[in-house]
């Protein structure tokens, strides 16, 4: 069982460099960004799916060196203390649906908003760092 489970916009906030100067707001978020990306990198036990992994992977190529954003990828992928998990296709067709009740875009389907998706359930992930980096209690 993996501790958190980390949503793609952790990464996004923390590696892309803003065009035009932040919010009083955003600065906190893209701070807290990095402070859990630091975690990762001291050894906190996290995990993502693919599906988040082709998210980081999409946005990360648009905004920065192609070496860069491969880095980040590559980084994640080696590390032994994330885990990247699996999603079936029954997975994601139950994640689009819990999305379409829940207003949210597929991949924050997959972390279990609502109550029935089982894309994270089945590994019992407990704890998530989403869309405001604030860590979700989740039942397992």
């Amino acid at each position: 069982m993996c501790a958190r489970f980390v949503d793609a916009s952790v990464f996004v906030h923390a590696f892309l460099r803003p065009k035009r100067a932040l919010k009083p707001h955003e600065r906190a978020l893209k701070r807290k960004a990095r402070d859990i990306v630091s975690r990762i990198n001291r050894g906190e036990e996290v995990c993502t799916s693919v599906v988040h992994m082709a998210e980081i992977a999409n946005i990360l190529e648009d905004w920065m060196s192609l070496e860069d954003a491969r880095s980040v990828q590559v980084g994640l992928c080696m590390r032994d203390t994330v885990t990247i998990l699996q999603v079936s296709k029954e997975q994601l067709i139950e994640a689009v649906s819990v999305g379409q009740v829940e207003m949210v875009w597929r991949p924050e389907g997959l972390q279990n908003y609502g109550t029935g998706c089982p894309a994270l359930c089945w590994c019992r992930v407990r704890r998530s760092y989403s869309r405001r980096h604030h860590a979700h209690a989740r039942v397992a």
